[in-house]
């Protein structure tokens, strides 16, 4: 691509981001693939956290790694406010911006994130990963401070029942707001991929 571009005389200006969907397990965690691919479907890192690159000379700066975590809901606000057009997001975009960091500035940025596959939410925050699969697990609770390889699964530990509550609070509050209901399967919706999920 950077080959063409230079040929034709447009890599001074064009924006070119590399990204991917999603990220995948190559025997990590005893698994391969996606994190899709498996059941129980999973959420750990290696399997939601992605490559993401913006080149745009003279706009965004070279060379310069971000450390605020991002989630594929940010991408379309963050774009759309790079390219000053952020009257095109819509009003219930789960979305935050991260535009500003595009263009070299700094962001007040909350380190929090959801994701989701099929029957499986995960809301991460700076220290905790908690996933929660409806309607009947298994749930798994990371600290990722102390347990960043997502080897101790505390979901069962009394001592952490109530960061258990408030997580799933977080994950109730935002996909109560933001889910599609026609394909919310958490609330009798059927699956956007098409596949049938048995519970």
């Amino acid at each position: 691509i950077m080959d063409a571009l230079d040929e034709y005389g447009l890599a001074e200006d064009t924006l070119v981001i590399y990204a991917s969907d999603q990220g995948l397990c190559g025997g990590h965690h005893g698994m391969w693939g996606m994190g899709d691919h498996s059941r129980p479907l999973h959420t750990f890192e290696e399997a939601i956290h992605i490559p993401l690159i913006f080149r745009h000379p003279g706009g965004v700066p070279s060379g310069v790694v971000a450390d605020c975590r991002t989630c594929n809901y940010d991408f379309m606000p963050s774009l759309l406010n790079y390219l000053g057009l952020d009257a095109q997001v819509p009003d219930r975009s789960p979305g935050r911006n991260y535009g500003s960091v595009l263009r070299g500035e700094s962001v007040d940025w909350q380190g929090t994130i959801y994701h989701e596959f099929e029957d499986t939410r995960m809301v991460r925050t700076d220290r905790w990963k908690y996933t929660w699969r409806y309607p009947n697990g298994p749930d798994e609770l990371y600290d990722m401070e102390n347990d960043s390889g997502e080897r101790h699964n505390l979901v069962d530990n009394l001592d952490v029942e109530e960061v258990v509550s408030n997580l799933r609070g977080k994950i109730d509050a935002f996909f109560n707001r933001y889910a599609d209901p026609e394909f919310d399967l958490w609330k009798g919706g059927r699956s956007k991929a098409g596949r049938a999920v048995e519970f």
